[in-house]
């Protein structure tokens, strides 16, 4: 049997799992959280983020669970959220390819997370998956032992095959079927000396799985490479309208790439993916509708300190927040960039992996310069990364005799 080791529960709402190798498997641990959100009865399906190769992207995966626009997803489709960070004992190679273990570390995963997080169903529901590069090819594996198991796949610059195998002409694709897939490829891969093969793959795997007019996406991102950019933008809501099921919305718009067309699940994501395939992100032009909420004020050595939370922009997600006090604009609200010794006004800003980076961001502020002996009023509002910003919080008065200064 697998040694399961560190089974825990985070919170009350998220759980993790680490597993360790059997005998003759090649990866050295998978470590796995589940994030189920709160008042969820029973969970409908699992989107899981899968990370690509490299040790960046293997510390990425941690903090999946820790991103608010993926969890809003998975709050609107009744989804629990699951991030995976899979260790090879030499190569990529050796987790990438599910029959190197990784298949039977990551079902025995969900039944420990079913357990440990006391929904069962979590054993048994079906799978979204999006995979980036090496991520990808364990994706796309998967999709070819479980198609039964799968609701959509997204091959985010994804590997199709083993390097030694692209010599030849890509003829065939075996999981061809009805499952919506998601095909994200950089320009920048294009003619790459890494990752040609990965943006030619890509390119010929959507026309053949359009051969047999299977509902398949492709877009190709005029901005980035071999990282994730903003695919997010379009990645979420496609997930989004797949899982809504609604066949008579689907639409096929002309592309190059196929005499048989480019498949969309509506009207609206061809829209986007038609914009994306421009500007390399989708504009939005509507006010993030939510206000912070929960705000709340104590004193602090160094001021007043406020924390609060926040639901993102579904269109645009969190790029920052503004605090006000009696109604003027505050200093900008700052977190702990990558790197160290240094801040940023981006509050968890997704990069190449599409994850938030460490050390997270929280929601909170320290008002420095707070006057002391005076009550005052503070407010705080959310900006999504299209720079628009949401109505101001409800306000919360601060009465505090003295307020303390730092040195």
């Amino acid at each position: 049997m697998a040694v399961v080791i560190s089974t825990s529960a985070i919170s009350q709402d998220t759980y993790q799992v680490k597993i360790y190798p059997e005998a003759g498997e090649a990866f050295a641990h998978a470590e796995y959280t589940l994030w189920v959100p709160e008042g969820l009865d029973e969970v409908q399906r699992i989107i899981l983020h899968q990370h690509g190769c490299g040790e960046n992207a293997q510390i990425a995966g941690q903090t999946v669970t820790d991103d608010l626009h993926w969890k809003l997803l998975a709050e609107k489709t009744n989804a629990a959220l699951l991030g995976s960070s899979l260790w090879p004992q030499n190569e990529c190679v050796d987790w990438c390819d599910p029959n190197n273990g990784t298949e039977r570390a990551y079902l025995q995963a969900l039944n420990e997370l079913a357990n440990l997080s006391s929904h069962a169903e979590v054993a048994e529901v079906n799978w979204v998956i999006w995979g980036h590069s090496g991520g990808g090819f364990w994706t796309q594996s998967m999709l070819q032992k479980y198609p039964e198991r799968f609701e959509a796949a997204v091959l985010q610059s994804a590997g199709f095959r083993r390097r030694e195998n692209r010599d030849t002409a890509l003829q065939s694709v075996s999981y061809a079927t009805n499952v919506p897939v998601l095909i994200h490829v950089g320009i920048e891969e294009k003619g790459h000396e890494r990752f040609n093969g990965l943006y030619e793959d890509g390119v010929r795997t959507f026309a053949l799985m359009r051969e047999k007019e299977a509902p398949v996406t492709l877009i190709i991102d005029p901005a980035t490479g071999h990282g994730s950019g903003n695919t997010r933008y379009l990645t979420i809501p496609w997930i989004a309208a797949v899982l809504e099921q609604k066949e008579e919305t689907e639409v096929i718009w002309p592309t190059e790439h196929s005499e048989q067309g480019n498949w969309f699940p509506s009207q609206i994501i061809a829209a986007k993916g038609e914009v994306f395939s421009e500007l390399g992100n989708v504009p939005d032009f509507t006010h993030p509708k939510q206000a912070p909420g929960k705000l709340q004020a104590e004193k602090a050595a160094q001021g007043v300190k406020l924390t609060w939370e926040a639901t993102p922009d579904w269109e645009s997600g969190v790029k920052t927040f503004r605090i006000y006090r009696n109604g003027k604009l505050l200093p900008p609200y700052t977190a702990p960039a990558r790197e160290e010794g240094k801040l940023t006004e981006y509050y968890r800003e997704p990069k190449y992996s599409d994850t938030p980076g460490r050390p997270l961001a929280n929601m909170e502020y320290i008002d420095t310069n707070a006057p002391s002996g005076e009550a005052h009023r503070y407010q705080v509002s959310l900006v999504n990364w299209s720079g628009l910003e949401s109505p101001k919080s409800q306000a919360i008065e601060v009465d505090y005799q003295t307020v303390s200064k730092g040195q």
